[in-house]
């Protein structure tokens, strides 16, 4: 009986063990995941800024550039 306790505390202690360092690289892993994604995000986000910030330039240059009409009072 000794020896069948001795075994399982053992057995659970490599248990605890394994599921410890498993859960602790499985949330570094995620840490870094998001990170990964938070960047590509990012740089998505940021890229898509500075092209339609761009193209509001453009669309404000063409029609500063454009001749306005003459409107006359009668």
């Amino acid at each position: 009986m000794f020896l069948f306790v001795l075994f399982f505390q053992k057995f659970f202690l490599f248990a605890f063990f394994f599921s410890e360092n498993f859960l602790y690289s499985f949330f570094f892993f995620f840490r870094k995941f998001s990170l990964f994604c938070f960047s590509i995000y990012f740089v998505f986000y940021f890229s898509l800024c500075l092209h339609s910030h761009h193209r509001l330039t453009v669309t404000i240059v063409a029609q500063s550039s454009c001749p306005q009409p003459i409107v006359q009072v009668a």
